[in-house]
């Protein structure tokens, strides 16, 4: 899964990067990540 995309030179998109997580999976861990209170208020 592509999760960051950049337009080349003839128009087609290319992922920056692949991943096998799922964009689910990827949320999910974002959201883990961002308890922690300090974190919450910077956000």
């Amino acid at each position: 899964m592509a999760i960051v995309s950049k337009r080349s030179t003839k128009g087609i998109v290319m992922p920056l990067f692949s991943s096998q997580k799922t964009l689910k999976t990827w949320l999910n861990d974002y959201a883990t990540s961002h308890q922690n209170p300090t974190n919450k208020r910077i956000h």
